[in-house]
């Protein structure tokens, strides 16, 4: 706790906490032993959570227990700030930019795309795991109503206290998650990623997330499961923008979080940063032990508990290290996060359930049967052909990418026709949603462009 009260003592006082001390970008576990000491019958939710972690992690190659599926979550951002926070980051347009570079950070972390794999120090390259998950923007709101997938609340608060709220749970940024206290409520935890963007009236603080299990197993407010961050932090610098944290431009704060979110600790276990405890661990097998957090940008190697080969792995996006020196998630930790939203035994299983609201809601209320339509070859390096053995006829297609934006729409010539083949080959290669407009419905499904 000891960065939180000086954190809060610098604000107080008047000081630019920025430039005078070193920022806590994440207080997972203060606010974990915080919460258990409050609320010791939830102990029980912490057991089972490490009791998941470790039955997954241990999954090796080839495990037929082992999931890998790709799924899709539905995310949204609630932008909660004042005017002049608002301002600095842009306003709407600048709101607008934040989101998409936040979107495009997060689908190449979580899918093994990141340039940055490249600087995997050699005893660690073998480690390497990519999450399979991928991320994008929610089109339908709970309502039924179109969204670009975020809202922006301009509130008249200045900020946010990361453990010490007034309502709910009076923890984890928890005002910030109720619009009776200035905040933005919840969209159903169970459809969508509810993600918060504000200001912590703490200063220093980068982000608080509590996981999906805590939810799930009972007790914690569903209400407040997900990640808060500090606005500063909010998506990739570009070059003309301004307002962002020096250090933590990048868009890795919201990586950390989710890493937090879909139930991994921090590398170093459960300890509060700081404490340095060689006892501690992470649950997560190919993780080295590690005594304590590291920050800015360390040089390799950095001796751990155990002596091992290559030491600590602070490049790991669970550590505290500048944006730019993050690498990698393991391999056990990928099947953690994979098993939690692809398997039923997952907590975020419910998230991955729910493609339609990537779409934008149409007219057409009716959804074809996914028997009645095949797409093929899947993956492809371009041309797909659309097999319909509906009796309806296809007005158009619709291909959106991963963020959830339409990036092509195509008519069929013969609309009549059971066949019909579409060249794709002038879109970038990634992970696209087909989106089949019927006479009397319609059929989304996801294509791979190689």
């Amino acid at each position: 706790m000891k960065h939180i009260l000086l954190a809060m003592a610098l604000v107080f006082s008047g000081i630019d906490s920025y430039s005078q001390m070193t920022v806590q970008r994440c207080v997972y576990d203060e606010w974990k032993e915080q919460a258990l000491a409050k609320h010791p019958e939830w102990m029980p939710i912490e057991k089972q959570r490490q009791a998941f972690i470790n039955t997954h992690t241990l999954y090796e190659e080839g495990n037929a227990q082992k999931s890998t599926a790709a799924v899709t979550i539905p995310v949204v951002f609630h932008i909660v700030l004042n005017s002049v926070q608002l301002n600095q980051i842009g306003g709407a347009a600048g709101v607008a930019l934040r989101v998409d570079s936040q979107m495009a950070v997060l689908n190449r972390d979580f899918n093994g795309m990141s340039l940055d794999q490249a600087g995997i120090p050699t005893v660690f390259k073998s480690l390497y795991g990519n999450v399979n998950i991928s991320f994008g923007l929610a089109h339908t709101k709970p309502n039924g109503t179109s969204t670009p997938g975020y809202e922006i609340i301009t509130t008249t608060q200045s900020g946010f206290s990361v453990l010490s709220g007034t309502v709910g749970s009076q923890q984890a940024a928890s005002d910030a998650k109720y619009s009776i206290t200035g905040g933005a409520d919840a969209w159903d935890p169970t459809r969508y990623l509810n993600i918060w963007i504000v200001n912590f009236s703490e200063g220093t603080i980068l982000g608080i997330c509590p996981p999906m299990s805590w939810g799930i197993g009972g007790g914690f407010p569903m209400a407040e499961v997900g990640p808060a961050i500090h606005y500063k932090t909010f998506g990739k610098q570009g070059p003309s923008q301004t307002g962002f944290l020096t250090g933590y431009n990048g868009g890795r704060t919201l990586v950390h979080e989710l890493g937090h979110f879909f139930e991994l600790s921090h590398i170093w276990g459960n300890t509060p940063a700081g404490s340095g405890n060689c006892l501690d661990d992470d649950g997560i097998a190919d993780t080295p032990q590690q005594e304590k957090d590291n920050s800015n940008c360390p040089t390799f190697p950095i001796a751990n508990c155990t002596n091992s080969a290559g030491g600590e792995m602070f490049m790991n996006y669970m550590d505290y290290v500048y944006d730019a020196c993050y690498k990698m998630f393991t391999k056990g930790q990928a099947n953690v996060m994979n098993a939690d939203v692809s398997s039923p035994a997952g907590y975020a299983f419910s998230l991955s359930q729910n493609p339609h609201l990537l779409q934008f809601p149409t007219s057409v209320g009716t959804v074809i049967e996914e028997s009645d339509v095949t797409i093929f070859p899947n993956p492809t390096t371009g041309v797909i052909t659309i097999l319909n053995n509906d009796n309806s006829p296809l007005k158009k297609m619709v291909v959106t990418n991963i963020l959830g934006q339409s990036v092509t729409q195509l008519a069929p010539q013969d609309p009549l026709s059971k066949s019909h083949s579409f060249d794709l080959s002038e879109l970038p290669k990634g992970v696209y949603s087909v989106q089949c407009i019927f006479a009397n419905g319609t059929l989304t499904k996801k294509i791979i462009i190689q």
